[in-house]
């Protein structure tokens, strides 16, 4: 099948060229701090890439067991059972019937070509074999009568009364005055009204009836074991030609683009082909797509570094290390900061949360904090995070700068904590020593462990809201 054949981009390389520059210069500004005016560019090169996109939507098949409360009625093809035994054996046998059904990528097909390029991105149902398996079996509380016998009279109805407990009798106090004025209490023996001298009222848990409605089926006395067979796809999406040899286009395109979203922001479709592909039970997708991508030799400030640019929208797809070289002195300020920190010196921490703030600065340090691994020991582990950043920021750099931002915020943390425990541990000196009274000594730890408590609470809030001056949300949430 054949569907959506787009002209390609006219824009000249010469505009596209001037484009990427501009969003070069924002790039380093937003991330470096340095102005545009301090750019300038050398050997550039801009290269019309054209490239082909294989997605192969691979089916899978996965079984939907429910339980439903009561009888559910079998449509015509579905498998009815009666055991569990057989029911498993069904459901596999069902599951089998299903893979093998020859229409299912016939009907997929079509559905591909009209939901359109990069519909598919994660595993999908897609819907559902027409065949069911069906049993149903009866509820083990009540037996399959939906009701069993109230728990709290037995079934026999009546309950004993709760007014004279079960006597037919109640005994009231009578109080009476004599000539003098004189109080006399008595007590007097009469019938209970409420349960006419019986001893026994209805009974208020099942009001009478004697039955309970099962809570377990709901009073249907019958559960149904309902087994279909459901259809997922799941995309596989692989750049497998690009008729330009170069690694950079080839890092930008397999490394750095979203394939499922090119078509909205990378590149322009220019040709696409859905086919059936019995063999693999899969459907095959082809699309062929342009864009532009350009190199040049970026200079900052007497660094050099070259710098790739590639998509409709001048994605930044390697800023080589020229980010990293002009970043540098802002970690190495900091790490200097933290070599010279003392945590009993209240203006060396201020310092070093000054240094923090200023490699905070750079909007590069803040994605590298935000997307930082939950856990990570040596520099390959952040790799990824590099790939993410256009490889602005190399691994053993990531790994420094992340590194000393922990030790940074630990530093804080603990200067904090001493501050408050030394200022609680004087106001308890002076309470136990500065009065003439003999000093309670169980006071005094009860006094201590809420005051240490305080410390502990105060410090913890002024350490939050250091980290979050120096770095605003994405600090406070690196572990």
């Amino acid at each position: 099948m054949k569907n959506e054949v787009v002209a390609a981009d006219t824009e000249t390389k010469d505009e596209y060229a001037g484009l990427a520059r501009k969003e070069i210069q924002r790039f380093i500004q937003r991330s470096t701090r340095f102005e545009p005016e301090n750019v300038s560019f050398s050997s550039d090169n801009c290269l019309d890439v054209t490239f082909e996109v294989r997605v192969r939507h691979v089916l899978q098949m996965g079984t939907n067991h429910s339980t439903y409360t009561g009888i559910v009625e079998a449509n015509p093809g579905d498998y009815v059972v009666q055991s569990a035994g057989e029911y498993d054996a069904t459901v596999t046998s069902l599951i089998s019937e299903a893979v093998n059904n020859p229409n299912i990528l016939a009907n997929l097909a079509p559905q591909i070509v009209q939901e359109g390029y990069g519909a598919y991105r994660d595993q999908k149902k897609v819907g559902h074999y027409s065949k069911r398996v069906i049993r149903t079996y009866t509820c083990a509380r009540c037996y399959g009568d939906g009701e069993y016998n109230c728990t709290y009279c037995n079934g026999t109805r009546k309950q004993s009364c709760s007014w004279c407990y079960g006597t037919g009798y109640q005994t009231r106090t009578i109080t009476t005055y004599d000539s003098n004025g004189h109080a006399q209490t008595g007590h007097r023996r009469e019938a209970c009204m409420y349960c006419d001298t019986t001893g026994r009222m209805t009974c208020n848990t099942c009001r009478g009836r004697g039955k309970l409605t099962c809570g377990d089926c709901g009073g249907h006395g019958r559960f149904t074991n309902v087994a279909e067979a459901e259809y997922f796809l799941k995309p596989d999406y692989k750049v497998v030609s690009i008729n330009v040899d170069d690694a950079d286009v080839t890092y930008a395109l397999t490394v750095r683009a979203d394939l499922p979203t090119v078509v909205n922001s990378v590149a322009t479709l220019l040709h696409r082909d859905v086919v059936r592909d019995e063999p693999r039970r899969c459907v095959t997708e082809q699309a062929t797509f342009s864009t532009k991508v350009y190199k040049s030799d970026v200079t900052v400030s007497s660094e050099t570094s070259k710098m790739v640019v590639y998509g409709n929208k001048c994605a930044i797809a390697d800023a080589g290390t020229l980010v990293e070289q002009l970043v540098t002195p802002d970690l190495e300020a900091l790490e200097l900061t933290l070599l010279s920190f003392s945590i009993f010196n209240i203006k060396k921490m201020f310092g070093l949360a000054g240094a923090g703030r200023s490699f905070m600065q750079s909007e590069v340090h803040q994605q590298a904090v935000e997307h930082a691994p939950a856990s990570f020991h040596v520099a390959a582990d952040l790799a990824p995070l590099s790939d993410k950043l256009a490889k602005a920021l190399q691994p053993e750099y990531l790994l420094r700068a992340l590194l000393s931002l922990k030790q940074m915020k630990s530093a804080i943390k603990s200067t904090w904590l001493l501050l408050f425990l030394a200022i609680t541990s004087v106001v308890l000196l002076w309470k136990g020593l500065g009065s003439n009274q003999a000093v309670d000594v169980t006071d005094l730890m009860v006094n201590g462990v809420v005051m240490v408590g305080m410390a502990w609470l105060i410090s913890a809030m002024m350490s939050w809201c250091h980290i979050r001056w120096i770095g605003g949300k994405r600090l406070a949430k690196l572990k």
